[in-house]
């Protein structure tokens, strides 16, 4: 009985934490939602870059700044702009199934049987798998 009782309140913190984690990163991706906002409108570049480092836990600008990042250094390494568009959709692709891996939610009591049923030599990276599942649900 003692331990039911103390799996419930685990389960009570694990809830309350992730709804506070929930609720921050909402938060903050309505903010950077505004000066995305901004950049789109004629804004400045270095003011976007400085606003996704600021809210580091919103979803959005953990994407956009993939996607920022990728077209401002092929920028200051004098190429063209126009034809970085490749990348830097690259970069959206790959930031965005990051993103969805970090919001997944993981389930500790349940063994992974694709993972337990390959043979060491067929395994790959994890961004590589959830990038191929991605892919294939859209």
């Amino acid at each position: 009985m003692a331990c039911l009782a103390l799996l419930s309140i685990i389960s009570v913190g694990v809830i309350v934490d992730k709804f506070r984690k929930f609720q921050l990163a909402s938060g903050q991706s309505q903010m950077f939602k505004k000066k995305f906002g901004e950049f789109l409108h004629g804004g400045d570049i270095q003011a976007l870059m400085e606003a996704s480092h600021k809210h580091q836990n919103s979803h959005v600008a953990q994407v956009v700044s993939a996607a920022i990042n990728e077209y401002d250094g092929v920028r200051q390494k004098g190429g063209d702009p126009v034809a970085s568009l490749e990348l830097v959709t690259s970069a959206l692709e790959d930031a965005t199934a990051e993103t969805l891996l970090r919001l997944k939610p993981k389930h500790w009591f349940r063994p992974d049987w694709e993972s337990l049923s390959r043979s060491p030599q067929s395994s790959h990276t994890t961004t590589s798998r959830a990038t191929s599942r991605i892919s294939a649900s859209r």
